[in-house]
């Protein structure tokens, strides 16, 4: 039986995908020298000094720092959006009184200006 044939949950193929990413990021970080700071120094603290075990955890704790950071924005987004929905949807009954009020008033200044025209 070959790879594609056995059934299992796809989902999976995703997610290690985007983890592949998020260690391609942290990685690509880590030889530039732009590295979180916070996440680094973490990492040294539980290395012990360890430069090699410093940058393993770093790759590691950046990671999940990434995945954090998808995950606080999702959610931030799923706020906002029950936020919006739980606002009234159309307009209220005053902003239509004020938009007829508004509508009143310049229909009468265009009776007026076409009446000046007249005379």
């Amino acid at each position: 039986m070959g790879l594609f044939n056995k059934s299992k949950d796809y989902s999976n193929a995703f997610i290690r995908k985007g983890e592949e990413a998020y260690y391609h990021q942290a990685l690509t970080e880590l030889e530039s020298g732009k590295v979180n700071k916070g996440v680094y120094a973490k990492a040294l603290a539980k290395s012990s000094g360890d430069d090699a075990k410093t940058q393993s955890l770093y790759l590691k704790y950046r990671v999940q720092s990434i995945a954090d950071e998808g995950a606080i924005e999702v959610l931030k987004q799923k706020e906002r959006e029950e936020y919006e929905a739980s606002l009234p949807q159309g307009d209220s009954w005053l902003v239509k009184l004020w938009n007829f009020i508004i509508s009143m008033i310049l229909v009468a200044i265009a009776l007026l200006f076409i009446i000046s025209f007249l005379d």
